[in-house]
């Protein structure tokens, strides 16, 4: 249990990331925005398999909720809490 966690937590992390790179290129410029790339992000992944196969049904449930959360702007909010549970729980 413990070792998927972190797989989530390291997915959270990388979705982070390239949430703050965008961001920094002036790519991403509101919440909604926000939402909608971090969604794309998680189809870019799961389709060029950038993540553990073990992941595949976190993806697709990240991915039906990141579109439910885009119009209240919590994905960002999710990713935080998703990443600080891997690290409590390691």
């Amino acid at each position: 249990m413990g070792n998927d966690n972190l797989k989530v937590s390291h997915m959270a992390w990388c979705r982070l990331i390239a949430l703050h790179a965008a961001r920094r290129d002036g790519l991403v410029k509101s919440p909604a925005q926000n939402n909608l790339f971090l969604t794309r992000w998680l189809a870019t992944t799961e389709k060029q398999r950038r993540c553990p196969r073990a992941l595949a049904n976190d993806i697709r449930w990240l991915q039906r909720s990141g579109w439910r959360r885009e119009a209240a702007g919590g994905s960002e909010k999710h990713l935080h809490h998703l990443l600080a549970d891997g690290f409590s729980a390691a």
